[in-house]
């Protein structure tokens, strides 16, 4: 595999081309590094910085599945009679809820 690599002692970049056919194991901790189209300079990775919206709808993405797998053994204890477990999936349900809207106000909050 080609592979074109820049590795920093804090102060001097070094690139390093070349080929890999063996794995290779690090000691330290590497910021990864960049090149996008156009630029000629390699620049320092950073994650991108999510908006309020964006986390929420996040969240969002995380917890509906959990809502939905509550809800559906809910509905099939009631179906089935099963009055305990229906009122036991009751209780995760509001447990999940408080969960989903504290995580959610905490991201509103900007904590």
């Amino acid at each position: 595999m080609d592979i074109e690599l820049l590795i920093s002692d804090g102060s001097v970049f070094t690139k390093i081309s070349g080929v890999i056919n063996a794995q290779t194991e690090f000691d330290e901790v590497y910021y990864p590094m960049y090149k996008s189209a156009g630029v000629t300079s390699w620049q320092e990775y950073t994650e991108p910085t999510l908006t309020t919206e964006e986390k929420i709808a996040a969240l969002d993405e995380e917890y509906e599945s959990q809502f939905t797998a509550i809800t559906q053994a809910y509905l099939t204890a009631l179906t089935a009679g099963d009055t305990t477990t229906a009122t036991e999936r009751q209780t995760d349900y509001t447990t999940l809820v408080t969960e989903y809207e504290t995580a959610k106000e905490t991201i509103e909050s900007g904590s």
